[in-house]
């Protein structure tokens, strides 16, 4: 398993392209996206891996590397984890 070191630097340009008044922490806990923090730690991080799951077709497997890698900086992810959060995410943000 390769964790695509491209993808791990472009998130400043991603989160400057979000609108100014785009509140990740409460439009993920307004839509059930992001209820407690454990392993991921805030409504940032859920997105960013979203996005590399969803958005680059990065397997559950690879999702859970990159989270652990310095830039993500979640503790610990297992594929259940990931899979459960991700399922919440599902309609956020919208």
């Amino acid at each position: 398993m390769k964790i695509r070191p491209e993808i791990l630097d472009h998130w400043p340009e991603v989160r400057e392209r979000l609108p100014a008044d785009f509140d990740l922490e409460a439009t993920a806990r307004l839509r059930g996206a992001f209820t407690r923090v454990r392993e991921i730690k805030n409504a940032e991080t859920l997105l960013r891996l979203a996005l590399a799951y969803g958005g680059l077709g990065m397997s559950l497997r690879e999702t859970c590397a990159w989270a652990e890698s310095p830039v993500c900086q979640t503790h610990r992810c297992s594929s259940g984890c990931a899979k459960r959060r991700l399922g919440l995410a599902t309609s956020w943000p919208r």
